[in-house]
């Protein structure tokens, strides 16, 4: 992998995490863990930190538990020293984290057969355009989605930005865009990769860049034990 490219990693959501995630998180990320409704949201959200970490780790050369991560412009999550650059998703089953050694990213997953956003959303959130081309298609109305949801991580603007004032084109040089219709927004890159027929994924990033299809995040035994 070089410099300019994005690096994609996932993991499985079960409802349950091993020990061994639980000693690379920090004392706010454990906090954390327990304030979520269920046993298995919390288990989940210990897995994919724990993922995140890892995978942080493994491009940063230091230890998953060594990571101190920090709130940068606008709330998005960061590591301190910004040493890359990274954005995590999850959705039912399964968490995504994208990283880039520079620059800006968000990406963004959603299950395919998950009720968690419904295609009668699609006035709210497609142009006239997308919505005409998308119909009553659920997997069309999530590529959609997924692309709105990326470029605004990508912004780190969140939901202040409508999404239906966004859309999804080509520039002149035919690469697939995020871009607001009124055009008073940066263009963002948008780049959809595959995840099988149960998901739908993709991310945003400065610019067009290579990248290969996700692979699964490496745990290592050792890592989180101190001596």
């Amino acid at each position: 992998m070089t410099g300019g490219d994005v690096e994609l990693r996932w993991c499985a959501l079960t409802g349950t995490h091993a020990a061994a995630d639980l000693r690379v998180l920090s004392p706010a990320e454990i906090a954390r863990s327990t304030r979520f409704w269920s046993a298995e949201h919390a288990a989940d959200f210990v897995r994919a930190r724990a993922m995140l970490r890892h995978v942080l780790a493994d491009r940063t050369g230091r230890r998953p538990d060594d990571l101190v991560f920090t709130e940068g412009k606008r709330g998005k999550p960061e590591l301190s020293d910004r040493a890359v650059s990274f954005n995590l998703t999850h959705t039912r089953g399964l968490a995504v984290v994208a990283v880039a050694a520079t620059g800006s990213l968000g990406v963004d997953v959603e299950a395919v057969d998950s009720g968690a956003v419904p295609v009668w959303l699609a006035p709210r959130v497609l142009t006239a355009r997308e919505a005409a081309a998308a119909g009553t298609d659920r997997r069309r109305f999530l590529r959609y989605w997924v692309a709105k949801e990326s470029y605004l991580k990508w912004l780190g603007s969140g939901l202040t930005i409508a999404p239906d004032t966004l859309e999804t084109g080509l520039d002149t040089e035919g690469r697939a865009v995020v871009t607001e219709v009124e055009g008073g927004l940066r263009t963002g890159y948008l780049h959809h990769f595959d995840l099988g027929a149960g998901y739908v994924g993709a991310f945003v990033y400065d610019h067009h860049v290579p990248y290969s299809s996700p692979r699964p995040a490496e745990f290592h035994r050792t890592s989180g034990a101190r001596g």
